[in-house]
């Protein structure tokens, strides 16, 4: 008895968490650019994460797609930022 109580609550609280992950995800993709992105230095070239960037006025707000925080995972001021080259 004490199994199946416990296998129920495992289950309720994977698909919460499968809910609040696909919520975010088209909330997101709705509301900014899509983007690739990464941490410099970076010599070996790895570790791009794809994410969601919604700008404001002063601010972009890039949100990581597999993430659940519900705020912002990186703040970028606007005018402390410049684009030098692209991916090719």
């Amino acid at each position: 008895m004490i199994w199946t109580i416990l296998v129920t609550v495992v289950v309720i609280i994977a698909v919460c968490g499968v809910m609040m992950a696909g919520g975010r995800f088209l909330l997101l993709r709705s509301r900014g650019i899509p983007v690739v992105i990464r941490s410099l230095p970076n010599p070996d070239g790895r570790h791009w994460r794809h994410g969601v960037l919604v700008y404001g006025a002063r601010t972009a707000l890039v949100y990581k797609l597999r993430s659940l925080r519900p705020e912002s995972d990186i703040v970028l001021s606007r005018q402390g930022t410049e684009i030098t080259e692209r991916r090719k």
